[in-house]
């Protein structure tokens, strides 16, 4: 009689319990892994989460609190870049030695709160300064020629004319407002000079960024030259006794508006880079031969308005690059009107006369002229 084997079978049982135990293990082991890992990656998220505290907003906050505090006490630091500089320097320090990484938010945030301080730190330059006038009677000037040069980098100029009959010339400039950092190439500044030569008296006036108006009294002969980098330029003179020598404007960006009525100019030139340039006249007329009147624009309008007397020869050409020309003519000779080209004359044999040109780059432009009898 056979019997199974007993070995094989213990064999069995004990590959049974070593399996189970195995597996009983692997399981624990797993078991009391998972927390491991688990709390390892909580405190590698802990450990992220500390790394992107909000340092630079923090910074922001606390740069947006003290100028809060320099405007409230009224306190003038007037080193504003080096501030701005000092602040920066020790946030980049800070945020390398802690390894922060910082966001786009955050840094523009960051910017933007240094250039408040800035600006609050040299409170100063957003004053206002005060104006300067110069008040000149007839009997401190000597001469009955006035020549003036006016220049302005960001500011507007103004010629005017008074009945004041004790009234030689007034220079005004006006409230000057600055910037909010230190530019030295920009720096609010004002000068005025005058002098007497040659039976002349040269006056001249500049500015930065101050307006600059000047009257002048009646009876004298007047040359004037101004320009404009950023800002307006008007000439006004509605006097026919007021006679004018060279007049020479010119402006970068802005505009120029020039009303003469005069019965002697020897010279005219209006030119704009951009904007508008208007020129009007209810009575022009000369001494001279071939006076020319230069009226011209870059991009802008051009408009010529004028009333010319009968003994005065004209020539009149314009042109107008990119547009039409809008014209009303009276007592003009054309001979040439179409493609942006205009070409008239009145009575060129007469021994006075203007040449004028007219010009536009790309704009439009009017052109109304009329021949009128003498005053």
């Amino acid at each position: 009689m056979r019997f199974p084997s007993r070995s094989c079978d213990l064999k069995h049982v004990i590959d049974r319990h070593l399996w189970e135990s195995y597996l009983g293990i692997n399981r624990a082991v797993r078991f009391h892994n998972k927390p491991i890992r688990e709390w390892g990656s909580n405190l590698t998220a802990n450990s992220a989460a500390g790394s992107s505290f909000p340092f630079l907003r923090l910074f922001a906050g606390l740069a947006f609190i003290a100028a809060g505090l320099l405007v409230y006490f009224n306190v003038n630091l007037g080193f504003s870049f080096a501030l701005v500089f000092i602040v920066a320097g020790v946030a980049v320090v800070l945020i390398g030695f802690l390894g922060h990484r910082a966001t786009a938010g955050d840094i523009a945030l960051f910017i933007i709160s240094l250039l408040v301080l800035a600006g609050a730190a040299s409170s100063y330059n957003f004053a206002t300064g005060a104006g300067h006038s110069y008040y000149v009677t007839k009997a401190q000037v000597s001469a009955s020629h006035i020549a003036i040069d006016a220049t302005t980098s960001f500011g507007s100029i103004a010629l005017r004319f008074s009945n004041n009959a004790d009234l030689a010339f007034q220079v005004v400039f006006g409230r000057t407002t600055a910037f909010p950092f230190s530019f030295p190439l920009v720096n609010q500044s004002t000068s005025f000079t005058n002098v007497t030569r040659g039976g002349v008296l040269f006056l001249n006036a500049n500015s930065s960024t101050a307006d600059i108006t000047i009257t002048m009294g009646s009876g004298y002969l007047v040359d004037f030259n101004a320009s404009a980098g950023t800002g307006s330029v008007n000439l006004d003179s509605t006097s026919l006794g007021q006679k004018f020598g060279v007049v020479s404007i010119s402006t970068g960006t802005g505009s120029i508006d020039a009303r003469i009525d005069t019965s002697s100019i020897s010279y005219l030139s209006l030119q704009g880079g951009t904007g508008s340039v208007n020129f009007n006249s209810n009575y022009l007329s000369t001494n001279g031969v071939h006076v020319p009147i230069t009226v011209t624009t870059g991009t802008g309008s051009v408009n010529f308005n004028a009333m010319i007397p009968n003994n005065v020869g004209v020539h009149l050409s314009a042109s107008n690059g990119f547009g039409s020309i809008s014209r009303n003519l009276q007592g003009f000779t054309i001979s040439q009107s179409s493609n942006g080209q205009l070409t008239a004359s009145a009575d060129e044999s007469s021994a006075a006369s203007f040449e004028v040109n007219l010009s536009v780059g790309t704009g439009s432009m009017s052109v109304d002229a009329s021949i009128v009898s003498p005053q």
